[in-house]
């Protein structure tokens, strides 16, 4: 499920970023996500989806739940994916720092079960 030729999201370049940084990502909470944030209207830019606060919490409490099975505050992986294209929109120049602090802060309140 990364790697699927047909699609124009690159999952496999977050997940090779991620490698590369050192960090662990699921593969399918990974293509999940990228996949539910471009459906949810996430602007696509560099074949990745542009996470938004909205975008944040829409993914996490409406459209990951309806798509795989997770339990209430087990969303973890979700939240390390998010964390992760966070982190590459910045570093791709897409995302300015006061932007960037914006999104992982509503990443960190989703984390505590805060976001809703």
């Amino acid at each position: 499920m990364t790697h699927d030729p047909q699609s124009p999201l690159a999952v496999g370049s977050l997940l090779s970023w991620a490698a590369e940084r050192g960090e662990a990502v699921d593969p399918l909470a990974a293509a999940a996500v990228v996949h539910l944030l471009a459906l949810s209207g996430a602007r696509v830019r560099g074949s990745l989806p542009e996470a938004t606060p909205d975008l944040v919490r829409t993914v996490l409490l409406e459209a990951l739940p309806q798509f795989l099975s997770v339990a209430p505050g087990d969303e973890g992986a979700a939240l390390g994916v998010l964390r992760v294209l966070a982190d590459r929109t910045r570093a791709d120049g897409r995302l300015n720092a006061e932007r960037h602090a914006r999104l992982r802060e509503a990443i960190d309140r989703c984390a505590e079960n805060t976001c809703g």
